[in-house]
């Protein structure tokens, strides 16, 4: 499958997406995905990586085995994994992401998910794109080590594996991007470079947990 080019150079920004739901009211639109990726990388590196993650995992909440976290709102569920996996507090990796876990060494993984609102027709990869940039100017240098579309769980999306600094430590990141049922969802699963092998496996455990979430789930 060839992947499409495009020239957003001229495109309008999709107007915010408006509802009564207090997560689709702030800013669920493309335009604020853009900063939220910026915002989120930042957060998300600086107190996981570089500053490690023992002391959260001494006072996070261990989760039980095999307990299935349901999203309705967001339209996902995700299994919980196994220790020494814990789930942390989502506010750690920014105010969109919605649900995040940590392991020794230390690998972080989250899932973040907007509600693309009016912009629900733009393609998967235009997303892919503006995530890619966020990245790119938040790690400098930085370059993507391999990328092509992988399906789990019955959802396809479109993953890159990715190598930059970041205030002087090298960090590797493999990201998947999904966009289904009027959502994109971002899940992202970083370490420092020395870990990557064993972050890259690690990543495909979390990320295969994920499912979108069909309409007989959400009752």
């Amino acid at each position: 499958m060839t992947r499409p080019r495009c020239d957003y150079s001229n495109d309008k920004q999709p107007q915010r997406h408006k509802s009564k739901n207090p997560r689709k009211a702030h800013g669920r639109g493309m335009a604020i995905a853009t900063l939220w990726i910026c915002g989120v990388l930042g957060l998300f590196l600086i107190p996981m990586l570089v500053g490690g993650i023992d002391g959260g995992i001494r006072t996070a909440q261990r989760i039980a085995r095999s307990r299935i976290l349901k999203f309705p709102t967001e339209q996902f569920v995700i299994h919980s994994p196994e220790r020494p996996w814990i789930q942390v507090d989502s506010k750690k990796f920014g105010p969109f992401a919605v649900v995040g876990f940590a392991e020794p060494g230390p690998i972080t993984a989250m899932v973040m998910a907007t509600n693309l609102g009016p912009a629900a027709s733009i393609s998967q990869f235009r997303l892919v794109d503006w995530f890619k940039e966020s990245e790119r100017r938040a790690n400098n240098p930085w370059r993507i080590l391999s990328e092509g579309i992988i399906q789990r769980n019955g959802a396809t999306g479109w993953q890159f594996e990715t190598l930059g600094f970041f205030q002087g430590h090298e960090i590797y990141g493999i990201t998947w991007v999904v966009t289904t049922n009027g959502f994109g969802y971002i899940l992202r699963a970083s370490s420092p470079s020395e870990l990557r092998t064993r972050a890259k496996q690690d990543a495909d455990y979390i990320f295969s947990r994920f499912a979108p979430m069909s309409a007989v789930d959400s009752n």
